[in-house]
């Protein structure tokens, strides 16, 4: 078994959150829409920090 936490994509996509989702009645896609919107505005209002890897939002992509 590995110990790797799981990526937002994949969280999003898994059958058990899937399943929680619909359960709270949760749109998949506005969600994912919601989030997408988030990450590329954060992008937009991240201090310049050369310490810091930024590089993960690039991959939110649905």
């Amino acid at each position: 078994m590995h110990n790797r936490e799981l990526t937002l994509t994949e969280l999003l996509d898994d059958p058990m959150t899937l399943a929680v989702m619909a359960a709270d009645r949760v749109d998949p896609a506005a969600l994912k829409a919601i989030l997408s919107a988030l990450a590329r505005r954060l992008q937009f209002d991240l201090p310049a920090d050369p310490g810091r890897d930024w590089a993960w939002l690039d991959a939110w992509s649905w």
